[in-house]
């Protein structure tokens, strides 16, 4: 916006479309934007220009868009949530990536990895993980995904003496 745009803009302010510039930007959960932003939204995509509000110049911006969404974006178009415009205008390559209660294989290496992560914020120097945890930790559906594991590995991490390298 614009100084003096609205009552309190006391100064200029770059979005975040000219903060992304010539760069990329990532629309995370675009199936949660109203419908009125989401048409907003495509002008620019389709121009690459907008006018900040309050302002008189039109700006320029060459970003290349990331759009992510928890949801099948078909079927948000369906229930009206997403407009068919905007998908066909971001679908130029999809991504599907599998929950984690669909690839429950690649648990162990997650937890690794989470391991890894925060062995030094936690002072401890565990290398090793039951098979038990890893069969507990198989058997659960995982609603939160990622970062529910992520959650779940730090909490037990937290509650494991210094001096033990098991977990």
């Amino acid at each position: 916006h614009e100084k003096g745009a609205f009552t309190g803009a006391t100064e200029a302010r770059m979005g975040k479309f000219q903060l992304a510039g010539d760069g990329d930007i990532l629309l995370d959960e675009i199936g949660d934007m109203d419908l009125q932003m989401q048409s907003k939204l495509l002008r620019v995509l389709q121009d690459g220009r907008f006018r900040r509000l309050g302002g008189k110049e039109t700006v320029c911006v060459d970003v290349k868009v990331i759009a992510a969404m928890n949801t099948d974006p078909l079927q948000a178009i369906q229930q009206g949530q997403l407009r068919q415009d905007i998908y066909y205008r971001l679908s130029m390559m999809s991504v599907h990536i599998p929950p984690l209660r669909e690839r429950k294989a690649d648990i162990p290496a997650f937890l690794n990895f989470y391991i890894n992560k925060h062995n030094a914020t936690f002072h401890k120097n565990i290398e090793y993980v039951s098979r038990e945890l890893i069969s507990n930790l198989e058997s659960y559906s995982w609603p939160g995904n990622l970062r529910e594991l992520e959650h779940t590995i730090v909490y037990a991490m937290s509650h494991v003496s210094p001096h033990e390298h098991v977990l």
